[in-house]
């Protein structure tokens, strides 16, 4: 039986980057991914003149572990950083498009009614909650700004990022800095501004904000899954998809996969499932039969991505900005979309536009449970009288992910909970992955090298 140090289980971009991350510790691994491609949700397909993203679409420089991994795969010139016009967001109100490009905007923008602005600029007057405890992002946003911001900014932002609904996003979960300056100051707005000058007094650095902090590359965002495998091409092993992981009487753990219709094994110090979670509740059932169920509670909802090329002279719409979401109130069949080749140059033709929607979510699963071609037939019919098209498409490209994006609900955060219990019982074992401190691209390659940076200490202790 083959017996190693470091086995990490999954070769998306938490797995990737880590092993990344590891390299350049100068520490060998073995690589364990099912499928026959590196990259996870990160899927880009280059077809004629053409660069469709299937899944993940860009990513955001939000940590400084971003450049470090970049500089390393030697792929600064092959990273493009988003247009300025990009900073534009549109949302939808009664079937057309309005423009938000900052703070300013909002006080202007006709999305809200004067009395709504009044009530949410008087955030910092408003009584805080009393309980202790979670709290859903609609409950909490509606108490501090009020109905119409739910349901006109931040429900079409939470669609945009999550597939998911405010009424189930946890504030726990994802956004604690917010409920602790509530609790604390007493307003959010106060809050935030005196948590950063705690954090200035404590020696934590500044935030560093890149002037374009939207970012992706040449070939699309699977070209830096792609670098990645490819110089850690000796590490990685494919179409090995891991049965179970158990506990060792020799310490370590050992683990049974499948190749090639072969059972094998090998003995690891250290695991780091950086799969799914629906795909590591299998294989440490045996392990540890709660951390299993736990992790097969986290909800992934379907999602349908589709890519629409048009011609420019057939759209009436200026094209100028991110691209647009959809609150709920205005009852469309997709969340949003963003107008890809207006973000990143070489998308698409010059005389040619090509947009990415998303659809379904936890927002309308019935949308991915009907036929595809009515899906986007559907689909079309309404984007292209948000848009003003006047022509067909001239290519239409789809992906169908029946588990896209984990939600950090209100249910999970006992789910994390457990996982911190069963990670402080096995510190050798690291429970990776974007279902994990964050789903965005940017969080699972910084926490990618604070796992990396976490193994080298306990190889450290044990040598």
């Amino acid at each position: 039986m083959e017996k190693i140090d470091i086995l990490i289980i999954g070769a998306g971009i938490s797995g990737l980057s880590t092993g990344a991350f590891l390299k350049k510790k100068g520490l060998d691994f073995v690589m364990l991914e099912k499928g026959s491609v590196p990259g996870g949700v990160m899927r880009s397909e280059l077809s004629g003149n053409y660069i469709f993203d299937m899944g993940s679409n860009s990513a955001v420089l939000k940590n400084d572990a971003i450049p470090e991994l970049i500089q390393w795969a030697g792929m600064e010139d092959d990273m493009y950083t988003a247009d300025r016009a990009s900073a534009k967001r549109l949302i939808m109100k009664g079937g057309k498009l309005h423009a938000i490009s900052g703070p300013l905007s909002m006080i202007f923008t006709p999305l809200f009614s004067w009395k709504a602005k009044w009530f949410a600029m008087g955030e910092f007057k408003h009584k805080p909650r009393i309980a202790e405890g979670d709290e859903s992002m609609a409950d909490f946003i509606t108490r501090r700004l009020g109905k119409e911001i739910l349901d006109y900014a931040v429900n079409p932002i939470i669609a945009g990022i999550y597939a998911g609904n405010p009424e189930e996003v946890s504030m726990m979960a994802n956004y604690p800095r917010m409920l602790e300056a509530e609790r604390r100051f007493g307003s959010v707005m106060k809050g935030m501004m005196a948590l950063a000058k705690e954090r200035r007094k404590n020696g934590e650095p500044p935030k560093k904000h890149p002037k374009s902090a939207i970012f992706s590359f040449k070939k699309g965002m699977q070209q830096l899954a792609y670098r990645l495998a490819d110089l850690l091409k000796e590490h990685i092993q494919y179409d090995a998809e891991v049965q179970s992981v158990q506990k060792s009487e020799l310490g370590g753990y050992l683990v049974t996969y499948m190749q090639a219709g072969v059972s094998k094994q090998l003995h690891a110090r250290i695991v780091v499932s950086a799969a799914q979670a629906y795909t590591a509740a299998k294989y440490v059932a045996e392990m540890d039969a709660n951390l299993s169920q736990k992790l097969a509670e986290i909800v992934y909802p379907a999602v349908l991505v589709l890519n629409l090329v048009y011609r420019k002279s057939a759209i009436a719409q200026n094209l100028s900005g991110f691209g647009y979401l959809i609150p709920a109130a205005e009852k469309q069949s997709y969340l949003g979309a963003i107008w890809s080749s207006s973000i990143f140059p070489n998308r698409a033709p010059e005389d040619e536009a090509l947009f990415t929607i998303f659809v379904g979510g936890r927002r309308n699963p019935e949308m991915c449970a009907m036929p595809l071609e009515e899906a986007i037939s559907k689909v079309r019919s309404e984007f292209e009288m948000a848009m003003r098209i006047s022509e067909p498409p001239v290519e239409i490209k789809s992906k169908y992910w029946e588990r896209a994006i984990p939600q950090y609900n209100m249910e999970y955060p006992p789910i994390a909970a457990s996982i911190d219990a069963f990670e402080k019982s096995n510190p050798d074992f690291i429970v990776s992955g974007n279902y994990r401190k964050g789903f965005a691209t940017g969080d699972c390659i910084g926490n990618a090298r604070e796992n990396a940076a976490r193994i080298a200490n306990i190889l450290d202790k044990n040598n």
